[in-house]
């Protein structure tokens, strides 16, 4: 035992989580872009990105397509209307962007997977990513803890790291919501009044951006921050609800983008991304409906345990990664580019001074899922359903460990009480 101390001891006297994090995130980027440039096109490496770049910036490009005439959640161009699923905000920047193009043409062969080759489109598309980029760089920068070359290099990790590169390719809105996800959860128990009245917008955009990021703002209940949280829901319903007043319909939107969601989850299976099930067939599970029931009614029994063992978790970044993960598993649909919500989980768990020797499983689950090179783990197992199966043992075993503790300390709280 004192060994192991000793160990431990050493190893955050060295700041060996971090280092090493740092260290093999950006080896293994240099090795993604040694082997591009060595094979070019028919590089394995190229599979990072979606398709290998035959569906290039489609999460852009087919969404301006949708929004160009201002009838998104009836527009029956190219998909069926369980792809126009999505809150307002989205569809309205997008429908800006089709102000660059011609969009007769596309219309006309209904398709908008070439629209990146228009000049126009892809400058201003680019503009905008380096605009996320620079803010996101930012942000990371200003709560990392530590020295400044220390700072520039996890900055470096996090933001050409696979979910990051991922992402970009797809042009998704994932980042700027991640981006706002990270800035809430920095600042929201911030006694910086700007910070924090800035984190409790910045949970509202992400929730117009993608809904689902509504769960954290359970972190301000548990603080029980109760005038916060209905700044949060007030800031929400303006972002939220104010862009449908943007398309045709106005308010009459509401309905039927809640009606293209029921035909979105029929669309997308549970069986990819990040859900458990997706996690029990990447590890060559065979599936079957008993699979699917008994995966579905343990992610409920889990992301309840953890909503209501969360406040009782120590460490800020213990209860980050609890909700994040309930972010994760819990929805049916949640792409491969989600795992970019972990960012700020990841932030505050290499800020920590002090780690047990047990969080090396953490740091292990972070690398499978940040590390960029792909390899046989990441193309076979796809090694960030590993690291999300990895967090969830962990965080359920905090968990359980923490429960049982308040429980025992139930009597006894009753016998203070009634000796007073």
């Amino acid at each position: 035992m004192k060994t192991l101390n000793e160990l431990s001891d050493q190893l955050n006297k060295y700041k060996f989580y971090e280092r090493f994090f740092i260290v093999f995130l950006l080896g293994s980027l240099a090795l993604w872009i040694f082997e591009i440039f060595s094979f070019g096109g028919q590089s394995d490496q190229i599979d990072l990105f979606y398709g290998r770049l035959t569906d290039f910036l489609a999460d852009t490009t087919n969404v301006v397509g949708y929004s160009a005439e201002r009838n998104v959640y009836e527009c029956t161009y190219y998909t069926g209307l369980g792809e126009k699923a999505y809150p307002p905000l989205t569809y309205m920047g997008m429908y800006f962007f089709s102000r660059l193009v011609n969009m007769s043409p596309y219309f006309e062969q209904n398709s908008f997977l070439d629209m990146y080759k228009e000049p126009l489109f892809l400058f201003f598309l680019i503009l905008t990513m380096i605009f996320w980029m620079i803010l996101f760089y930012e942000l990371i920068r200003s709560t990392k803890s530590g020295s400044t070359i220390t700072k520039l290099l996890f900055c470096a990790s996090i933001l050409f790291s696979y979910p990051m590169i991922y992402s970009l390719e797809r042009a998704n809105t994932i980042i700027p919501t991640a981006f706002f996800i990270t800035l809430y959860i920095m600042y929201y128990d911030s006694d910086h009044k700007v910070m924090k009245e800035l984190a409790l917008i910045s949970l509202a955009f992400a929730v117009a951006f993608k809904m689902t990021p509504a769960v954290l703002g359970i972190l301000l209940l548990y603080k029980k921050d109760w005038k916060a949280a209905l700044r949060a829901v007030l800031y929400g319903i303006i972002v939220g609800i104010g862009p449908f007043f943007f398309f045709e319909g106005g308010l009459s939107n509401l309905f039927k983008m809640f009606r293209n969601m029921q035909y979105n989850l029929e669309l997308y299976p549970s069986t990819d991304g990040c859900t458990i099930l997706s996690s029990m067939l990447t590890f060559k599970v065979p599936y079957s409906e008993t699979l699917e029931t008994i995966c579905t009614l343990g992610t409920y029994a889990v992301c309840a345990l953890f909503l209501i063992c969360t406040p009782l978790l120590k460490k800020k970044w213990q209860q980050v990664l609890a909700i994040t993960l309930v972010l994760l598993i819990l929805p049916s649909h949640s792409g491969t580019y989600c795992i970019i919500y972990l960012i700020p989980a990841c932030l505050l768990f290499m800020n920590e001074e002090k780690h047990k020797l047990a969080e090396l499983l953490i740091l292990l689950g972070y690398i499978l899922i940040f590390y960029t090179y792909q390899d046989d783990l990441r193309s076979t197992y796809l090694s960030y359903n590993m690291s999300i199966m990895i967090f969830v043992i962990f965080i359920t075993v905090q968990c359980i460990f923490v429960l049982i503790t308040a429980i025992k300390r139930i009597p006894k709280r009753y016998k203070k009480e009634g000796s007073k």
